[in-house]
């Protein structure tokens, strides 16, 4: 392996453990949500359907905006959420009410109960898999005899 090659690899290993580390760092606040999140019922203050812009060239979405209000430590906070159409609010419609998931204290960590950042949690795995295997790589490359 000449050093141009070793270069590459090693840039490629950069690049990857970067994208592992961004990855660790949004699957955290999954984690982190799980064990010191709390959870509760929150009242519905208004629901409307918006027109959204979405991508570079101004093109129109519409979704849900939804609004409402919860008791974090005595203190009530306003929260709104924006949803894809297909997202069902029917029963939030009905019974005035739906369930947030906040961090004591910290009003913009609020997000619905049920929207959990899955694709942060598979990247991270997905990463770690690739962590693995290009540093078996690196590893059987740097012992191979010249």
């Amino acid at each position: 392996m000449d050093a141009d090659e070793e270069t590459r690899n090693f840039k490629i290993m950069a690049g990857i453990v970067l994208v592992f580390f961004m990855s660790m760092y949004a699957s955290c606040q999954e984690l982190k949500y799980m064990a010191w999140g709390k959870t509760v019922q929150a009242d519905v203050v208004a629901f409307e359907v918006v027109s959204v812009s979405t991508g570079r060239y101004g093109a129109k979405e519409m979704r849900q905006r939804l609004q409402c209000t919860y008791d974090d430590g005595g203190k009530t906070v306003k929260f709104t959420d924006t949803l894809p159409m297909d997202w069902d609010l029917s029963e939030a419609e009905e019974t005035k009410k739906v369930r947030v998931q906040f961090f004591a204290g910290d009003a913009r960590s609020a997000r619905l109960a049920g929207r959990p950042n899955l694709v942060a949690v598979i990247a991270f795995f997905a990463m770690l898999l690739v962590v693995i295997g290009y540093t078996i790589k690196f590893i059987r490359d740097a012992k191979r005899p010249y």
